[in-house]
């Protein structure tokens, strides 16, 4: 799919990306960083319905499948099939337009604003992901947040 970028923010990643600690392979450079996007689809891939052309949407790090069985399970950063990392191994979102699978999108209500809208790609994406893949939330587990004062500690909090 090809997104119009509208707006991005900048964060952990792209600061790694900028002194080169997202990969040494020669053959991924130079490489547009960043992944926190979020954009209009402008035109969509043979068969694809979703998201339909002028959605917006944001999108997922990880380069996943949607297939296999952690992917099915919300676990898209276990990835059987793993693609790579958006930014990584793909130019992004400090680009104009962008090309992403586009089960690598996730559709936004339009009334959103672009640029209040980047929290969700890594902001509240990361606790979520924290919190169902590595901590193993449950409902009713007591859950210790350290660090819960800044942007993603305080989403962590209200996802746990």
């Amino acid at each position: 799919m090809l997104l119009e970028v509208e707006a991005t923010s900048v964060g952990l990643t792209v600061s790694n990306a900028v002194n080169g600690d997202l990969g040494d392979s020669a053959d991924d450079l130079p490489r547009v960083p960043g992944h926190e996007i979020i954009g209009r689809v402008r035109e969509t891939g043979a068969g694809v319905s979703h998201p339909k052309a002028r959605s917006l949407v944001d999108s997922c790090f990880y380069l996943n499948c949607r297939r296999c069985s952690a992917c099915r399970r919300g676990r898209e950063s276990l990835c059987e099939n793993l693609d790579g990392f958006v930014s990584v191994d793909t130019d992004s979102r400090f680009a104009e337009y962008v090309r992403l699978p586009a089960g690598n999108l996730l559709e936004l209500p339009d009334m959103l604003d672009p640029v209040a809208a980047t929290v969700v790609p890594d902001a509240l994406t990361t606790p979520c992901h924290v919190a169902n893949q590595r901590a193993d939330v449950a409902p009713g587990d007591e859950v210790l947040v350290l660090g819960a004062a800044g942007g993603v500690g305080i989403h962590l909090v209200q996802v746990a």
